[in-house]
């Protein structure tokens, strides 16, 4: 499965102790990925959100931004801040890792980080930051997650800090709780990617609830990811958000839970191409139990999970049940079609009572 100058603040801080959780306004965070370079931003239904994440400022070893007209944006938050939605510049991204700890080794490295990422920050008006450190997998990224959220944190104290945190203890064991609830102010739950290309056998890519015969059941679902960050390792509840995918995974297996006889034709599909699947033969199958559904198609030896707008309900409503913060969504591009965001739409409809 994350600065304005001066006072303004992305999300507030989260409330004090005799507050209930979900006394703080909700969050509707969408991530808008970098590479979706278009100048008008049409692609942005943006009163659908209270806060985007602009995805990612990437950085060589040395703590050198790397240059991308794309990243930063002053149109993205200037047309963001029109409609009253607040901006994160998120940073990092899929494999990050090494550079984030051959940055955080060095002191010198470090410092020129950080200081570009906030001058950054500063000169598009965005209104806080996102770290997104992938994978954590060892003692190394446990210190080093600390040392850059604690440097920023000094570089940044008024702007709001989210993480992208992954979904399972498989790499969230390697992150101290106790230090970091001090440097970030949110959590971005991966609650997605469950099963995929990667893995021993065909699974929903982000089931709601487990899957009874699914040998990874037991964690490999939405409800499990958030519940092991706020029960197991004690991150506050109002301080969580649950994420919500605008992709599905295919997979060349006939059922569930098999082994895959091969490369899948639809690898990765876009909430957008869905409908383009169904005209073409493909149907729908709803999945009570796990809270997806499924798509396959007679004579195809191959099954989809996928996310559309009842499932994406179900999620929103079961966010707002469990007193999270906010829901948000990777990535807001793969779910625009006519003009709006349908995965978005229903969930964030669920999750706010509206």
């Amino acid at each position: 499965m994350r600065i304005a100058l001066g006072l303004v603040l992305l999300l507030a801080p989260a409330p004090p102790p005799q507050q209930k959780p979900g006394a703080a306004p909700r969050s509707v965070l969408g991530y808008y990925p970098s590479w979706v370079a278009h100048p008008n931003l049409r692609e942005i239904r943006f009163d659908r959100f209270t806060h985007l994440a602009h995805a990612f400022l990437k950085s060589d070893r040395d703590g050198n931004l790397i240059e991308d007209k794309a990243i930063p944006s002053p149109e993205l938050t200037r047309r963001a801040h029109e409609t009253g939605v607040k901006v994160l510049l998120s940073l990092g991204g899929a494999g990050s890792a090494k550079a984030f700890r051959a940055v955080v080794a060095s002191p010198e490295a470090l410092r020129r980080y950080v200081a570009g990422v906030a001058k950054a920050v500063g000169d598009a008006g965005y209104d806080g930051v996102d770290v997104d450190w992938e994978p954590t997998e060892r003692e190394e990224d446990r210190k080093g997650l600390i040392a850059l959220t604690g440097a920023l944190r000094e570089q940044l104290p008024w702007n709001t800090m989210t993480a992208a945190a992954p979904g399972s203890d498989w790499y969230g064991r390697w992150w101290d709780v106790g230090a970091l609830t001090r440097n970030v102010d949110f959590l971005n739950v991966m609650s997605y990617d469950f099963h995929g290309p990667w893995s021993e056998h065909a699974g929903h890519n982000a089931a709601l609830h487990a899957a009874p015969d699914d040998e990874d059941g037991a964690v490999a679902n939405a409800s499990a990811a958030l519940t092991y960050w706020a029960d197991t390792r004690k991150w506050p509840r109002e301080r969580l958000q649950m994420g919500i995918p605008c992709y599905g995974r295919g997979f060349a297996v006939k059922s569930w839970h098999q082994k895959a006889a091969g490369k899948a034709t639809h690898e990765s599909i876009d909430a957008h191409d869905v409908r383009g699947l169904i005209e073409d033969g493909w149907r729908r199958a709803w999945d009570a139990k796990v809270g997806v559904p499924t798509l396959l198609k007679e004579g195809v030896a191959e099954l989809i999970s996928y996310e559309d707008a009842e499932s994406a309900a179900l999620k929103g409503a079961w966010a707002r049940e469990k007193g999270l913060r906010g829901i948000f969504f990777w990535n807001i591009e793969q779910d625009w079609a006519d003009g709006d965001h349908e995965i978005v739409k229903s969930a964030a409809a669920a999750f706010l009572g509206r």
